[in-house]
C-alpha cells in the first residue's frame, strides 16, 4: 500500500473539487477493513483502491459523532459504483491548511 501514499484523487463534492490523498495511518485502517468491516473488499482490491475511489459517487458529508485523534474534523462518504462499499474520507484542518485522506472502507453507512 506504500505506492498509494503518492497518489491523489479528485472528487466532486457539492459542485466543488476536493483532493483526497492517502496516509500511513489511513492505509493501516483500510488494510484491517479488508479482514473485518468491509465484506466486499478483498486484499487484491487494495492496489487499485485509488481508481475505485475516483469512480465512486459522493453520498454525503458529516461532522464527527465522537472526538477523533489526528485532528479529524469531518468525514465525506462515497459509494463504490461496482461494489457494495463506501469510502470514508477524513478531513483534517490545521489553521488554513486542509487535507483529506481515505480513512476507511465499510459495507454500510450508519
Amino acid at each position: 500500500m506504500r505506492p498509494l501514499l503518492k497518489k491523489r484523487v479528485t472528487q466532486k463534492v457539492g459542485g466543488e473539487d476536493i483532493v483526497v490523498g492517502f496516509s500511513t495511518a489511513g492505509n493501516r485502517h483500510i488494510y484491517s477493513d479488508t479482514f473485518g468491516r468491509a465484506k466486499g473488499l478483498k486484499k487484491d482490491d487494495l492496489k487499485n483502491i485509488d481508481k475505485a475511489l475516483a469512480k465512486a459517487a459522493y453520498v454525503k458529508s458529516a461532522p464527527l459523532s465522537k472526538p477523533r485523534k489526528a485532528g479529524i474534523s469531518k468525514f465525506y462518504y462515497f459509494k463504490d459504483c461496482g461494489k457494495r462499499l463506501y469510502y470514508n474520507v477524513a478531513e483534517v484542518r490545521r489553521g488554513k491548511t486542509v487535507s483529506r485522506f481515505l480513512y476507511s472502507v465499510t459495507d454500510k453507512l450508519k
